[in-house]
């Protein structure tokens, strides 16, 4: 599988956007609640939009959203531009996205254009930053593997490679 080349964690609040790279995923710390704080402005389109734009020119990325509320304060980019640029970001580019809220991940995410497999809630604690965090981080291994699937050309649903890649991986593991 294609190893990681660097993973970002972006955030973005009421004073503007940070992006942190890291070389690998393995070298990025583990989310932290201090890294999470809530400040009741989440500008999750313009996030999503400003990572798009500047990531425009990669393919088979993974963008993991995590957000603790709903849109409620951007302003440059729109549902409707941020749900086409994923929309195009998957099919031309085969970028992954996936979508962690507090509540009503799955419609949230769907709105944007994001597979419900792809959407999950999470507890708003320091440990449920700390759970989503560590899942994210085991499922982008499997999720290296289902974009080169797609790359060739197979269409599976991530669920269907996933309980595939899990039974092979169990099944060579009895066969040792």
């Amino acid at each position: 599988l294609p190893a990681f080349t660097r993973i970002l964690f972006t955030s973005y609040a009421h004073n503007g956007m940070t992006i942190t790279e890291y070389n690998s995923i393995f070298d990025a710390a583990n989310m932290r609640t201090e890294d999470y704080q809530c400040n009741g402005c989440t500008n999750l389109y313009d996030s999503i939009g400003a990572a798009l734009y500047k990531y425009n020119k990669e393919d088979e990325n993974i963008c993991f959203i995590l957000t603790d509320g709903m849109e409620n304060s951007s302003r440059h980019y729109d549902l409707q531009t941020v749900k086409d640029g994923i929309k195009a970001y998957i099919e031309k580019k085969n970028w992954i996205f996936e979508y962690s809220g507090i509540r009503n991940s799955v419609h949230e995410g769907e709105k944007l254009g994001i597979e419900a497999q792809f959407c999950r809630d999470y507890a708003h604690s320091g440990s449920g930053v700390e759970n989503v965090w560590n899942q994210m981080n085991a499922r982008s291994h499997v999720q290296r593997g289902f974009q080169q699937v797609r790359r060739s050309g197979q269409r599976i649903s991530f669920d269907a490679y996933q309980r595939n890649h899990f039974n092979n991986h169990f099944n060579n593991q009895g066969n040792r």
